[in-house]
């Protein structure tokens, strides 16, 4: 044989078929142990909902104890605590309340896996406590008055990079220096602003200094908040240079004036849609800062007319709109 059609004597790889994995009347096929491992762990994290499962029917691979916990934890990432758990959803409140309270886990455990956690729950101290290293929080406060008094202990152990919280816990934790917004970059207030709120709003923001997103529910529909709120929006803006994005969120979009900035954006943001946006941008898809941000590049090119439009529409093209909205 010609010296150029010799076989090329390439390694075994991981991946190599296992003789064992041809077909025979005695023994069952199966991958080798490294495309097991891959094919599971890639499973678990883009469809959590499987994991339960896959730690039951999962054969050799998870044999090793250490994959097995790897898959384990993985369920503790993202926890809803709704009572509306959306299909998807790697952990319910409940179960990661069950695992808090049977104590089998050390303390440390919640506080290094547990990474998004949306609460909308009437107790949310007992989650907070525990996994004091979530870097994605939603804090739906279901109780009136708001119980910021016994939760603050537990958001001040916090340093999260995005941060969904209601104005009246804001209001606990004003001073701009607190730990829970040393590395804070997307920052959401939920619930209508008062007038007297809103005046210490930009100096505040201005000291969040590597805060990039920024949404807020825009003062009442009104002779008032109408001529007070692009005053408000342009302060913001010119004293958050490192600021992005500027949401407001609103159903009167129609009524309201335009803001001469190009970073300012108005949106319906209703509260189903916002939990699915959530939830897959933890899972890697599109929430809607970043719908944001592709409004505001189109706009940069000049895809966006007039220059002044300012609330997306289903005709300008964005990619997520629909799940978002």
């Amino acid at each position: 044989m010609a010296d150029h059609l010799l076989p090329i004597p390439f390694g075994p790889s991981p991946f190599s078929v296992h003789p064992k994995a041809v077909m025979s009347s005695d023994l069952s096929p199966f991958f080798p142990p490294a495309l097991e491992r891959e094919i599971l762990e890639t499973t678990a994290y883009c469809y959590p909902e499987t994991i339960a499962k896959l730690l039951l029917v999962s054969r050799r691979a998870l044999l090793a104890k250490p994959l097995s916990a790897r898959i384990g934890r993985m369920k503790y990432i993202t926890v809803v605590a709704d009572s509306q758990v959306p299909v998807g959803c790697q952990c319910p409140g409940p179960v990661l309340l069950q695992a808090i309270q049977s104590n089998s886990k050390p303390a440390s455990f919640f506080h290094r896996h547990v990474v998004h956690a949306f609460i909308a729950s009437k107790q949310p101290e007992q989650i907070l406590s525990a996994c004091s290293g979530i870097q994605n929080l939603v804090l739906i406060v279901m109780t009136h008055p708001d119980p910021a008094e016994s939760i603050t202990p537990s958001l001040a152990a916090m340093k999260p990079r995005q941060l969904t919280l209601p104005w009246t816990t804001l209001l606990t934790v004003i001073d701009p220096r607190h730990s829970i917004f040393t590395i804070l970059t997307q920052f959401h207030l939920y619930r209508s602003v008062q007038l007297g709120q809103a005046a210490q709003l930009p100096s505040f923001l201005a000291q969040l200094h590597v805060l990039t997103h920024f949404t807020m529910a825009t003062l009442p529909i009104g002779r008032t908040g109408t001529t007070i709120w692009p005053a408000l929006a342009m302060e913001i803006l010119t004293g958050c240079q490192a600021l992005k994005v500027l949401i407001t969120t609103d159903s009167g979009l129609e009524t309201r004036p335009s803001i001469d900035d190009i970073r300012f954006v108005y949106m319906r943001l209703r509260y189903p849609c916002f939990q699915d946006g959530w939830l897959a941008e933890t899972q890697g898809g599109i929430d809607h800062w970043a719908c944001a941000d592709a409004f505001i590049a189109k706009r940069q090119r000049g895809e966006i007319q007039p220059a002044s439009h300012c609330f997306i529409e289903p005709a300008d093209g964005i990619l997520g709109f629909d799940t978002v909205f």
